[in-house]
């Protein structure tokens, strides 16, 4: 009972905005330049960009602005929350996935999800690896309340991720 009630605190926490008083802000960019060393797939970013993403071999419908996949097998929420798909955008390279990277990351920082899953130490370590490692690709070129948004977020999963 109090394993569920700490679960479901936590994610409440983790719907908070960033500028709620007395939260730490951190930077509004990384220190260090960390750079994703995994290669991505053109052709999959290209579908991304399209509104759709292939996982395992099989071709997902995304819904834009929309993270509740409660319908989706974990393994596919799992893959969507942790973000590793964003090396499939950057090897796409063009202006159109960068700024589709940015709506995207930027859509789940204005709403994160109530899937359990959030909090899944996997997914949340794969999330804030793919943040920082491709900050330079969708963030770098943003306003500063974009990437102040990003880094505060950042400073969340690593609070709620355990």
């Amino acid at each position: 009972m109090f394993g569920s009630w700490a679960r479901e605190a936590r994610l409440s926490l983790a719907r908070l905005p960033s500028s709620v008083p007395g939260v730490a802000r951190a930077p509004d960019r990384p220190i260090h330049a960390i750079r994703d060393i995994w290669p991505g797939n053109p052709d999959h970013g290209g579908l991304l960009v399209s509104g759709a993403a292939r996982f395992e071999g099989r071709n997902l419908s995304l819904r834009a602005h929309d993270w509740e996949y409660a319908d989706l097998p974990e393994a596919t929420r799992n893959w969507l929350q942790g973000f590793t798909w964003l090396r499939d955008l950057r090897a796409l390279g063009s202006d159109e996935a960068r700024l589709y990277a940015r709506s995207i990351v930027g859509s789940w920082l204005d709403q994160p999800p109530v899937d359990t899953l959030v909090l899944n130490a996997s997914a949340a370590g794969a999330r804030v690896a793919s943040w920082l490692g491709h900050f330079d690709f969708f963030a770098a070129s943003a306003n500063q309340g974009f990437r102040q948004k990003v880094m505060d977020r950042l400073l969340v999963e690593g609070a709620l991720s355990r």
